[in-house]
Order: structure tokens, then sequence, then C-alpha cells
């Protein structure tokens, strides 16, 4: 993958440190791994959350 998410990119949109570390190495992973489709899949099923700040929601739906 050319431009990989980085923790950074999700900690200045509002994620906290761990939760952003560990969901970019996630990302970067499943997207050098597999399809852009299935990562949204599961990104829209199992990390993002109403709650979380929209701007990093913005970001992973721009990224991926």
């Amino acid at each position: 993958m050319v431009n990989e998410l980085t923790a950074d990119e999700l900690i200045h949109r509002g994620w906290d440190a761990s939760r952003a570390e560990e969901t970019a190495r996630a990302v970067n992973d499943r997207l050098n791994k597999g399809s852009p489709e299935a990562c949204w899949q599961w990104l829209t099923r199992d990390v993002l959350q109403p709650g979380q700040p929209f701007p990093a929601h913005q970001l992973l739906y721009e990224r991926v």
C-alpha cells in the first residue's frame, strides 16, 4: 500500500493513542491482504461506533 494510514492521523482526529495504533495497523494489514470493500465491511461492523469522533470516521472512509 503506497499511502499507509498512521496512528497519528487518527489521534489528530480525536482517537486515543492505543486505539489509533491498533486500528491503523489492522487497516493497513487488511488493505495489503484483501480488498478495500472487505476492509470497509470490517470497519463498519467491528470498529466504528456512533460515539467516536466523526473526523476519524471520515478519514477512514476516504482512505479505505
